[in-house]
């Protein structure tokens, strides 16, 4: 819910109105590029800023001492090793990237073999905050892109601003550029 009020809420009207009103294509790969040179960086900034906040703010717990997030989930970790090194012996896990997967599941194991690969190995995020995702090919070549960022210098005052019409506006006119180099 908080972050819906606090990153989507402010997102996604930007995003639609682009669509509806300032010439998005959703559909186009080279729309999706510019979108992503533009606002990605801001938009993770965003992100990283929401999740600072929310790591950092003060919760009252019933029948504990208030606590913030970042704190209670670093207790809890201690508390976990404390508990496994006195009394509570967990089996040691050999192969992480097969940690949860119920070998004696025996329509989960022919599904595997079936396929020949295990869908769980080989993804291990290097980062938990963040969503791994490929990034759409840029449709410009290098001085295409250095031009675009030259016409765009003047209003790339985003990274100071946090003004939803200076977004729309740097999104026209790096939209009307790129449309002029075809």
């Amino acid at each position: 819910m908080e972050v819906k009020r606090s990153i989507v809420t402010k997102w996604k009207p930007f995003f639609e109105g682009l669509e509806a009103r300032h010439g998005l294509r959703v559909d186009s790969g080279a729309h999706v590029w510019l979108l992503h040179y533009l606002f990605l960086e801001t938009l993770n900034n965003d992100i990283q800023k929401w999740a600072e906040h929310w790591n950092a703010h003060g919760m009252r717990l019933k029948r504990e001492k208030d606590n913030v997030p970042r704190d209670m989930f670093i207790l809890g970790m201690r508390r976990r090793v404390v508990d496994d090194t006195i009394g509570r012996q967990e089996e040691a896990v050999e192969d992480v990237q097969e940690f949860g997967i119920d070998w004696d599941d025996e329509e989960l194991v022919r599904q595997l073999r079936a396929r020949s690969v295990n869908p769980f190995n080989g993804y291990a995020p290097d980062t938990l905050n963040e969503v791994p995702c490929e990034a759409p090919e840029c449709p410009l070549t290098l001085d295409q892109v250095n031009g675009l960022e030259s016409a765009l210098s003047a209003q790339f005052i985003m990274s100071t601003s946090h003004d939803m019409d200076v977004y729309t506006s740097v999104w026209i006119r790096a939209l009307a550029w790129c449309r002029d180099l075809f």
